[in-house]
């Protein structure tokens, strides 16, 4: 009998203080300027629930096969963490996924570089003594990255995280910063240029951040149609959500069995898991462009437990409630004209664009795409054969693309400040 191959995500908010500024931060600013890390006992709370998630899989699902487990923690810096809350972190790490899953921890590289080099250290010294593969992901602050203030010691830091990780993800948390700071081009410049392995890029505006959204939307989603036409597949760096976006397409495009459609969807809540900073528990979805799309409050959506609940519990309502959910979903996109019969209504509804339908700014009933994320699904498709090739190269199992041990060296290079002046090595 062939088993089901899954890859399950989790995405918790641990740790929300940050010194960054990026406006598509799911964060405000307040949460960035007085987060702190879960304490003890909320770390305990969260590793034993997270734990009894993967039991699940791992145990009682013997008749599926568990390809990847991603553990995302953040969104906060986690280098503002002082010694004794970084090995807490670990020992969280440790006892909530059993040296199953691949941890993928945020921090910003802003600080001063003895600081830096001493936690990125830590960090990589006790991930070896536990044997678990974690890896950093950079979150690029363009307002603050292109400041002469900051940029010397921004490339020290990643540059000297990657001799000890050997592998370095650049995040960017796109807003409108971004697309008036830095064009598609110097990005790929300078992912190219720096030898970067990975780029993770996230649309997320939130009912808080919603209308600094609003006027630069479709320039926005211009701004990623743009930089993925300028994805080169021979390069060595990997788009996030362009592979995963051609996979799911794969799998549910011209789909019209409505009982079909459904069990996709539950299937995608069940696989993705998402824990807010204040304990609760929701659904979550691969992102449109993201890696992770929680239906959260954040989004305007309910809960569908907490961690302090009991694991039987609370497992047992996370499982039962994802039905009501796809129902749901399915529904609301059934009753809109344009969407029912929409060639990417089915991909849309399986990728966290669900999250953004309760944001009212975004929607445009008189539009051919209420959301106006049409244009995207459509530049990815009409690429299908040069992703058939890639296809499942980007599986969110970083452990098969580089190891903890592994050694790069290499100049971190900053974004040049126009593309006449784009001078790298």
């Amino acid at each position: 009998m062939n088993k089901t191959p899954i890859n399950l995500q989790i995405g918790i908010e641990n740790m929300t203080r940050c010194p960054g500024s990026c406006q598509g931060c799911l964060m405000t600013a307040e949460e960035r300027k007085t987060g702190r890390l879960w304490s003890p006992d909320v770390l305990k709370c969260a590793a034993t629930w997270i734990k009894g998630y993967l039991d699940h899989w791992f145990i009682n699902q013997s008749q599926d096969t568990i390809e990847s487990v991603s553990l995302f923690l953040g969104p906060g810096d986690h280098l503002e963490l002082v010694d004794d809350e970084i090995r807490q972190l670990i020992d969280f790490i440790v006892a909530a996924t059993d040296n199953r899953a691949t941890a993928i921890v945020t921090m910003s590289a802003i600080g001063k570089f003895e600081i830096i080099k001493r936690k990125i250290d830590l960090f990589y010294d006790l991930s070896v003594h536990y044997g678990l593969s974690l890896f950093p992901q950079f979150v690029f602050d363009p307002l603050k990255s292109m400041r002469n203030l900051f940029k010397i010691s921004y490339a020290e830091n990643i540059t000297y995280c990657r001799t000890k990780f050997g592998s370095v993800e650049l995040t960017i948390n796109l807003g409108p910063d971004v697309i008036e700071k830095i064009s598609p081009k110097q990005l790929h410049q300078i992912l190219v240029e720096n030898d970067f392995r990975q780029i993770e890029l996230n649309i997320l505006p939130t009912n808080q951040s919603d209308q600094i959204f609003k006027p630069i939307w479709i320039k926005l989603i211009d701004w990623v149609i743009e930089f993925y036409n300028r994805w080169d597949l021979d390069q060595n760096y990997e788009l996030n959500f362009a592979p995963v976006l051609y996979e799911i397409m794969q799998l549910v495009q011209g789909q019209n069995l409505t009982q079909q459609i459904r069990s996709h969807i539950k299937e995608s809540l069940w696989h993705n898991l998402y824990i807010e900073n204040n304990g609760h528990i929701f659904y979550a979805q691969h992102g449109v462009v993201g890696n992770l799309v929680p239906l959260s409050s954040r989004f305007n959506r309910l809960p569908v437990g907490h961690i302090e609940e009991t694991v039987d519990k609370g497992l047992n309502d996370y499982f039962h409630k994802a039905e009501p959910m796809a129902n749901k979903m399915l529904a609301r996109y059934m009753r809109s004209a344009h969407c029912h019969h929409c060639e990417f209504r089915n991909t849309c509804l399986m990728t966290g664009c669900f999250s953004f339908i309760n944001l009212n700014f975004i929607k445009n009933e008189d539009a051919d795409c209420p959301l106006m994320i049409k244009p995207l699904f459509a530049a990815i498709e009409n690429r299908q054969q040069e992703m058939q090739s890639y296809q499942g190269l980007f599986s969110r199992n970083y452990a098969q693309h580089s190891s903890i041990v592994e050694r790069s060296s290499g100049r971190f290079l900053m974004p040049p400040e126009s593309d006449a002046h784009v001078k790298f090595k």
